[in-house]
């Protein structure tokens, strides 16, 4: 299985494929409408994964002259409780 991922998102990752492919073969060559909401729901799954879930981290990248410092501060989300 080279090229896939490790681990859990690995097989996450698999099983929603399975669900996809599984899904639309027996919903549409078969028949089963069970199977195409199950397709769809694997298609809308792969969808927000691929657009709509949590992006990548923020890279920032600067040279600091000789003195320079840089202060880097964490703002809570509304509603978190201070620690």
């Amino acid at each position: 299985m080279a090229g896939r991922t490790a681990g859990i998102a690995g097989r996450v990752n698999r099983a929603i494929e399975d669900a996809t492919r599984t899904g639309l073969r027996k919903g549409f060559r078969e028949g089963s409408t069970f199977w195409v909401v199950v397709g769809t729901a694997a298609i809308a799954m792969r969808l927000y994964r691929r657009f709509g879930g949590p992006g990548t981290a923020t890279v920032v990248t600067e040279r600091l002259a000789p003195g320079e410092a840089i202060l880097v501060t964490h703002f809570a989300p509304d509603g978190a409780r201070p620690r």
